[in-house]
Parts: structure tokens; C-alpha cells; sequence
């Protein structure tokens, strides 16, 4: 029986993403475009091999105080938004949490300056 089951979840795994969902867009992203939100962070990550794995990065960003972030598999970037700066070791443990690594990362940028911050 147990082995039965385990070959039918294998089996999925096979045919749909590396996590065993099903693929779709990101639902649910936060709008961290509000206000209030004035920095921002670009990173470039390695990892996110899914949308389930995106998921879990977005959520694993956003869990940090005071941040809102938007992931975006298909470029392979999460964007951060901050309401005050937070070191890079804060943003690296929590893509680390996700399975995920950081392969880059831009300078933090007043969000005004980008044109992103709005109502």
C-alpha cells in the first residue's frame, strides 16, 4: 500500500512542477507599491525552479518586519520593498529559509526615485 502511494506521488512529481502542484501565476502578491515603502532592494535569485518555490520565497520575505515583496520567477528577481533598511544578512537568511540563493543584489534604492512607489 505504502508503496502504491508513493509511486503515484513520484509519478506527479514527474508530470507537474519540482514540488508536485500544479503551475500557475502568483496569486496574492502583497502590492508592495503602497506607500510607505520607500526603499528598495532588487535581488537576483537561484532556486526558484517553481512557482511553488516562488511562493515560498515571496511569503519567506514578507514574514520580515516592515517588508513587502514581489517575486517574479519568470526574470528570476524579487523585489523588496522596505519601510526602512534592512542589511543584506537579514534578506539572505530569508532567501536561504526559502531553498533559494541570492546571486546578486542592487544597491537599496529610494522607491520615489524609481517611479514605483505609488498610491
Amino acid at each position: 500500500m505504502i508503496v502504491v502511494f508513493s509511486v503515484r506521488r513520484y509519478a506527479k512529481k514527474l508530470v507537474s512542477s519540482c514540488c508536485g502542484g500544479e503551475d500557475g501565476l502568483l496569486k496574492g502578491t502583497p502590492g508592495g507599491r503602497a506607500k510607505g515603502y520607500p526603499f528598495l532592494k532588487l535581488l537576483e535569485i537561484d532556486g526558484m525552479t517553481c512557482i511553488h518555490r516562488a511562493r515560498r520565497l515571496e511569503h519567506a520575505l514578507n514574514e520580515l518586519d516592515g517588508v513587502r515583496a514581489e517575486v517574479d520567477l519568470s526574470k528570476g528577481t524579487a523585489a523588496i520593498y522596505m519601510q526602512e533598511r534592512l542589511p543584506d544578512a537579514a534578506l539572505r537568511a530569508a532567501v536561504c529559509r526559502a531553498g533559494c540563493t541570492v546571486v546578486g543584489a542592487g544597491a537599496d534604492v529610494p522607491a520615489a526615485k524609481t517611479g514605483e512607489e505609488g498610491a
